[in-house]
């Protein structure tokens, strides 16, 4: 079956297998303060992320609806701060999402969130 945390699904599972799974981003990937934050981004087959830029709503409203508006404006407020990322800012992205990644593999379990400071 299709992961649950899809906002919404390809229209058949052949879409979704052929093309493959790619990181879904709910504020555009550009905004570099949030592009790595974790309540960012969600696992979603590539042909919903393709779609999304031409109709983002029913996206944005997945969002709202199983994590809050506050923590959607939380999100958006985020990504409009100017970043000016240092060495130890970036290196503290890869250590994390090393770690994240040795803990799914070990454990199947991801970490829980855990905000990257700048």
């Amino acid at each position: 079956g299709r992961d649950p945390l899809l906002p919404v699904p390809s229209k058949d599972g052949k879409k979704m297998r052929k093309n493959g799974w790619v990181c879904f981003h709910f504020v555009r990937r550009r905004r570099k303060n949030v592009r790595w934050s974790l309540i960012n981004v969600v696992g979603a087959c590539a042909f919903c992320n393709r779609i999304e830029v031409g109709n983002p709503d029913p996206y944005r409203a997945w969002f709202i609806r199983h994590r809050g508006v506050d923590q959607y404006l939380a999100l958006v407020d985020e990504s409009e701060k100017k970043l000016e990322p240092t060495v130890e800012y970036l290196q503290g992205i890869i250590d994390r999402f090393t770690m994240e990644l040795e803990c799914i593999k070990r454990f199947n379990e991801p970490l829980p969130e855990k905000k990257i400071e700048a």
